[in-house]
């Protein structure tokens, strides 16, 4: 082992054994769920057509399309990560805050 407490070793783990920063990892990987994320910090309640026009500025994409994937990919795996709360029938999206969420945020914005 050396002094820094590193064995060289790697941990397995499987699917299910996912630690929870690998899995904010995943979900921050997509572009659209950081600027959800970004958006929704400073708002108690959102909904998805206020998400979906500010992805659309973000990325480019059409309204439209952006609300397709918002609705179908990327409010379901943040919520399914207990990082928001989506309210389909009322099309609103709750987030209540998550300091290392935030941090990774800022460190994603910055980079």
């Amino acid at each position: 082992m050396s002094d820094d407490g590193y064995s060289g070793r790697l941990e397995k783990r499987t699917v299910g054994q996912r630690s929870r920063h690998d899995r904010l990892f995943e979900l921050l990987s997509e572009h659209r769920r950081r600027v959800l994320l970004r958006y929704v910090e400073d708002r108690p309640v959102v909904t998805v057509g206020e998400l979906a026009a500010i992805v659309s500025e973000e990325t480019g994409t059409a309204t439209s399309e952006a609300a397709i994937s918002i609705r179908h990919a990327d409010l379901p795996a943040l919520a399914d990560a207990g990082l928001i709360e989506y309210d389909s029938r009322s099309s609103t999206v709750r987030y209540d805050g998550d300091d290392l969420v935030s941090d990774l945020l800022e460190v994603a914005t910055r980079a």
